[in-house]
């Protein structure tokens, strides 16, 4: 998401959407900090499907992540997620 944070940040939640898809596939989606493959896990917010063509959903977390300046925010999904997905990130600058 961030390789490095250019400035220190509020992560206050994400947003998605699928392309494509008629079934419902939740997925979960995991906030880390640090160096790759050795990222400590945060936050995870939890993406409900949708049975329509096109879905879409915008989810806060329940408390902000604080990124420092330079510090390297990644993020992973987990469920069975197997249509693409577009997610976005909600901030604000410190």
């Amino acid at each position: 998401v961030f390789n490095p944070a250019p400035q220190a940040l509020l992560v206050t939640g994400a947003s998605y959407s699928k392309t494509f898809g008629l079934d419902a596939k939740s997925h979960y989606l995991q906030l880390g900090i640090g160096a790759p493959g050795a990222e400590v896990p945060y936050r995870m917010l939890p993406m409900p499907g949708y049975a329509a063509l096109f879905g879409a959903g915008t989810y806060q977390l329940r408390r902000p992540l604080l990124v420092l300046s330079g510090e390297r925010l990644r993020a992973r999904t987990s469920g069975p997620v197997t249509e693409a997905m577009q997610h976005q990130f909600l901030y604000t600058l410190v």
